[in-house]
């Protein structure tokens, strides 16, 4: 398996450069810690951490779904843009634009409404 040795290699040099590999390491007189970095980091060297590939989705269905994801949520970015008066009436709006006009604009609405609400009450008491 030309993969994982050359991942074993990747990982040894890796931690032979950042100093976290000797010759006299901790490992050959099994005291290192199971949940240490370095024996995770060992792990992934010899292949035993490739497992969840095999258990997931395919890479095709997961880029799919997140297509889809995608497409909704700017679906639903422009039906709000459409809603929000803007000048000039076709600017584009980034997405940061359109909930914060979205926003200030419920709360004009809102503080019309109470105005209104409150003037009718004040006129027929």
């Amino acid at each position: 398996m030309a993969f994982a040795s050359s991942s074993s290699t990747s990982v040894t040099y890796l931690l032979t450069a950042f100093g976290h590999h000797d010759s006299n390491s901790s490992a050959a007189s099994g005291s290192t810690n199971p949940d240490s970095e370095d024996s995770q980091l060992s792990l992934v060297g010899r292949g035993q951490n490739h497992s969840h590939r095999s258990n997931g989705p395919p890479r095709q269905k997961i880029n799919a779904r997140e297509r889809y994801r995608t497409f909704n949520v700017n679906s639903a970015y422009e039906a709000l843009r459409s809603l929000i008066p803007t000048e000039p009436v076709n600017r584009k709006l980034s997405k940061i634009e359109i909930i914060r006009l979205a926003s200030s604009y419920i709360t004009h609405l809102n503080s019309t409404l109470h105005a209104a609400l409150f003037e009718t009450s004040t006129t027929t008491t």
